[in-house]
């Protein structure tokens, strides 16, 4: 982005700006709580609210990157109560703890995976999304999911290219 003459702004504490008609809110603040983060782990958290909506979108922590962020208050903050979560990691069984997906408490959990070796998303973490009741979508069954909202905390699901 620099040598293209884009400013850059590191979100290490929570960074919130306008877009069209939502807020967006982005942090990386979680890894200064961790010794070792991961690449993974450096994922941005961003959420974006517009009106009662709200889509939490996680990249690809680990569970270690989730206790950090709720660990963080100002990161914490965002997590919660979002409407629809990015599901960390692509499902694997080293992310989307209990205690992360109490605290985020999502309607609605997207899982981007394709055909893997290493088999994400893992039952685990399917169950425990069916315990608190969310909506499943995943891009190997459903392909390609688009949400709409006009801020009244409803959200239109389409989705195309599903795997038959």
């Amino acid at each position: 982005a620099s040598s293209a003459g884009i400013e850059v702004t590191a979100a290490l504490a929570p960074l919130t700006f306008p877009l069209g008609e939502s807020k967006v809110t982005v942090s990386a603040d979680h890894v200064r709580w961790m010794d070792e983060p991961s690449g993974n782990d450096r994922s941005a958290l961003v959420r974006i609210d517009r009106g009662e909506s709200s889509i939490l979108l996680t990249g690809d922590i680990t569970a270690g990157g989730e206790i950090a962020a709720l660990y963080d208050p100002g990161t914490a903050a965002m997590l919660r109560g979002a409407d629809v979560l990015q599901i960390p990691h692509h499902g694997s069984d080293g992310s989307s703890s209990p205690l992360f997906l109490r605290e985020v408490l999502p309607a609605v959990a997207l899982i981007s995976v394709g055909e893997n070796h290493y088999g994400h998303p893992s039952p685990e973490v399917l169950s425990r999304l069916e315990t608190l009741g969310c909506h499943i979508l995943r891009t190997d069954r459903d392909g390609t999911v688009q949400l709409t909202t006009p801020g009244d905390g409803v959200f239109t699901i389409r989705t195309e290219g599903g795997v038959p």
